[in-house]
């Protein structure tokens, strides 16, 4: 089970002023995480919201997608991923974690699996450089789209199709698969009417939530990741959020950690620190399911909200100067979570050379040793500066602990929202924006829109 060590929170550890009492709170907040809890139970089978977490046992569309998989398997070499950043950050989280370091570098005869991009820029550069350095004829575009396609997301797919069909013909569809969650999405109504193959599930999921959907397995399941065994990682994972005791749930007693820090302690900087390369996007999805989550412009009951948050993270851990500098010499508004792997698949022993000279210690030690000496250095110059912190720590890297790890965390800011009386589904309001976008595009029945726009830029200029 991923495991959470919260012990340089308490103010036994930092001091009171930048520690709290564990045991106190903990028993304080019990009946309210219990509530909290028995909600989450009640709204998974009769809100649409939570469907999601219901996907993991949706045996008949697992199967489908497995199938998909084994009968196209072989025929791509690279699987290029569209969508919005939004709901491409878990998906990267995952293949970043799970995939050979460097795949996309590895020859094909050495690589077990597709090479693979991501896509979500509209940026000509971009799109250009991509599949212009791609064989089409080996390509398979992945088309990931949880919620309304948005102008850029249709843009793409629209240049995609024109260029796979302007160099493969009639069987540009086969190299083109849909996964969207609207059944009234104009990506749906396309893959009905051309004969794309597609998958489809419930309405408008929110982005951070589509690793755990088809958004996220049909890809996954493409790159030869064992699906069955991530998806389980995720169940154990909701199974242990719905745990009712506060002393044993680890998503729970992250959630209340978070809250307590934010509302009484006034550390709105939760700062993540993986300390292995194969973590780094593992942490900025962290990032943005804790902004999607909690950075709401009304709580629950419709009252205007004033929080600010700023998750950051940092991928450059072996900079001694800035970790040191970052996390220690800048204000203390942070709590720090730490992310650490407990079991290498792989390691290195350092030779016994050089021990004539000052190095000479390091001869015999393995790199795994260094690493660990390394993060408990970090940890003890956090607490000399009083600085909380907690440690995630990872099992080891497969595809049961970063599911587990994901639905994890999931649950925690899902508990954490609600700790805030938000909603953690609540979409933002990007409407004006996209009706800004659509007006300057054209779009019939946003002509007043840009209209006034023109009023308002003429007046800008005068």
């Amino acid at each position: 089970m991923v495991e959470l060590d919260f012990n340089n929170i308490r103010q036994e550890t930092i001091g009171s002023e930048n520690g709290i009492d564990v045991d106190l709170e903990f028993n304080n907040f019990a009946q309210r995480i219990n509530d909290i809890i028995e909600f989450i139970k009640k709204q998974q089978n009769s809100n649409s919201k939570y469907s999601w977490i219901n996907f993991c046992k949706d045996k008949e569309l697992l199967n489908n997608i497995s199938q998909y998989s084994d009968m196209v398997k072989g025929k791509f070499n690279n699987i290029i991923m569209v969508g919005s950043p939004n709901s491409l950050y878990g998906l990267k989280a995952v293949t970043d974690s799970l995939l050979p370091f460097h795949s996309n570098s590895i020859s094909e005869k050495e690589n077990k699996c597709p090479k693979y991009d991501f896509l979500s820029s509209i940026d000509p550069y971009e799109f250009n450089g991509l599949t212009a350095n791609q064989d089409l004829k080996k390509s398979l575009f992945v088309i990931i789209c949880p919620e309304e396609p948005t102008p850029d997301i249709m843009s793409i797919f629209m240049l995609t199709k024109k260029r796979l069909e302007w160099e493969l013909g009639e069987n540009y569809r086969m190299h083109m698969v849909i996964c969207t969650g609207s059944k009234l999405s104009v990506l749906n109504q396309l893959a009905s009417q051309e004969g794309y193959k597609s998958f489809d599930f419930y309405e408008n999921l929110s982005g951070c939530f589509s690793v755990f959907s088809p958004c996220g397995i049909v890809p996954l399941s493409l790159l030869q990741i064992d699906i069955v065994e991530f998806l389980s990682g995720v169940e154990d994972a909701f199974c242990n959020m719905q745990n009712n005791d506060l002393y044993t749930n680890k998503a729970a007693q992250l959630a209340l950690i978070h809250y307590l820090f934010y509302v009484h302690k006034n550390k709105n900087h939760p700062v993540f620190v993986p300390f292995f390369s194969r973590l780094n996007a593992l942490t900025e999805w962290c990032c943005k399911v804790e902004s999607n989550t909690h950075c709401k412009t009304y709580d629950k009951d419709g009252n205007p909200l004033d929080r600010e948050k700023f998750p950051n993270y940092t991928e450059k851990c072996s900079d001694y100067n800035s970790l040191f500098h970052m996390l220690n010499q800048s204000n203390n508004n942070k709590i720090i979570n730490i992310f650490m792997v407990k079991k290498f698949d792989v390691d290195n022993v350092i030779p016994e050379i050089f021990d004539y000279t000052a190095a000479g210690y390091l001869g015999g030690k393995s790199l795994s040793k260094l690493m660990e000496a390394k993060i408990n250095a970090v940890k003890m110059t956090l607490i000399d500066y009083q600085r909380p912190n907690v440690t995630i720590s990872i099992p080891e890297i497969t595809p049961f602990y970063i599911g587990q790890f994901l639905g994890f965390y999931m649950g925690a800011m899902i508990i954490q929202a609600y700790l805030y009386n938000v909603d953690p589904f609540a979409k933002a309001d990007s409407d004006t924006l996209l009706n800004y976008i659509y007006a300057q595009m054209g779009r019939y029945g946003y002509e007043a829109t840009y209209r006034e726009m023109q009023n308002k830029m003429h007046n800008f200029m005068t």
